[in-house]
């Protein structure tokens, strides 16, 4: 299968792309912004990430596979004319602003994930409808999406032979571009019968996988920053460099995890078993729901951390019940759990690149109600 990951050189993407090259053709279509972003942010990855044409090549010489790359922005006009080039048999769309303090920093911020996002994937479904072969597209979106205010399970539904759309209640403008991203692919889908899958996914943690850390070249990058640093991951670095946990508020917030290995092959899956047209089809993705609270005990308790209370910059609920459920479990159970042996081995990671961290990252600049 011919497969395109679009945001291929990312936090998700890289390792994808690697996994995926085993049994596809895949090609990775990345504008580089991510890594751009590190200089407006004043940091860097934990772990040194090679640029992504030595990547592609450090993998040729590791497995004897080829994984193409274009540097190209998804918004761009062109991008119609690669993939007439590529012809894609499913396109994976990861390239999009992830971060929900990032785009709360300031009104510039706000309306640059509104417009790169919509914008992004706006450009994806036309040029899918003016490709000659049927084109799969995988839209990875975020459990947040759904809100964390109300005790109703998030289920999962197929648009638009669904009348009931989804439950939205998006705590942030990078929730509320999911929201939009979803209803563009549901008027997409039924009009132009375009195969949709949409993963809602919980927070990601943990960094790599056995492909990344066959070699220093493939090793994915590492974000610990207040801004697009996940919690698991900023609390293990805190933790690895001597830093309090900084636990917003009470750490009473309910929410879904999913480890990157995880990600990685739901995504493997929803690859191989593409969807019928004129449908979205849709899977919360995660692997469990514990408090923020039970996480910092747990690593605190491995690394004798100090936890930290602080003001919480988020407008949000001090505690909430979060239930869900997914049927994607019934296809590729998780495998990687918030367990203590677990976070041992991602603290020990953590711990071999401390050096590297920018500490005075650690705490966003955010604040939700900020103009």
């Amino acid at each position: 299968m011919n497969v395109t990951i679009i945001g291929g050189d990312g936090f998700i993407g890289w390792p994808l792309a690697l996994r995926l090259s085993r049994d596809h053709q895949v090609t990775i279509i990345d504008n580089l912004s991510r890594r751009r972003l590190d200089k407006e942010l004043e940091t860097q990855s934990l772990t040194p990430i090679a640029l992504t044409p030595e990547r592609a090549e450090a993998w040729k010489k590791h497995s004897a596979i080829n994984i193409n790359f274009v540097e190209l922005d998804a918004q761009s006009p062109a991008l119609v004319d690669l993939l007439r080039t590529i012809t894609p048999d499913a396109i994976v769309h990861l390239g999009e602003v992830r971060s929900a303090p990032y785009s709360m920093l300031s009104s510039n911020h706000r309306t640059q994930t509104v417009t790169q996002n919509i914008s992004t994937t706006q450009n994806i479904l036309e040029a899918i409808i003016q490709l000659s072969q049927k084109c799969h597209l995988i839209h990875i979106g975020f459990m947040g999406v759904y809100g964390y205010s109300s005790t109703e399970v998030v289920d999962e539904r197929v648009s638009p032979q669904d009348t009931a759309l989804f439950r939205f209640d998006p705590g942030s403008v990078y929730h509320l571009s999911k929201v939009l991203d979803h209803h563009l692919l549901r008027f997409y889908a039924k009009n132009w019968g375009i195969g949709c899958t949409e993963l809602h996914q919980g927070i990601v943690w943990g960094t790599q996988t056995s492909e990344t850390l066959m070699a220093p070249q493939l090793v994915n990058r590492y974000d610990y920053d207040g801004e697009y640093g996940t919690v698991v991951n900023r609390f293990l670095v805190q933790a690895a460099t001597g830093h309090p946990l900084t636990l917003y508020g009470k750490g009473h917030q309910q929410r879904a995890f999913l480890h990157l290995c995880d990600a990685v092959r739901c995504i493997e899956w929803c690859v191989a078993n593409p969807s019928a047209g004129a449908a979205v089809r849709v899977f919360n993705q995660f692997s469990e729901i514990p408090c923020l609270s039970e996480l910092a005990d747990m690593i605190a308790q491995l690394s004798d951390a100090r936890i930290e209370h602080v003001p919480n910059p988020r407008e949000e609920d001090e505690a909430n019940i979060l239930r869900a459920t997914s049927s994607l479990w019934s296809h590729v159970k998780p495998a990687i759990h918030l367990k203590t042996e677990t976070l041992e081995a991602e603290l020990a990671f953590a711990r071999s690149f401390a050096d590297s961290a920018v500490t005075k990252t650690f705490r966003t600049k955010a604040l939700w109600k900020k103009i």
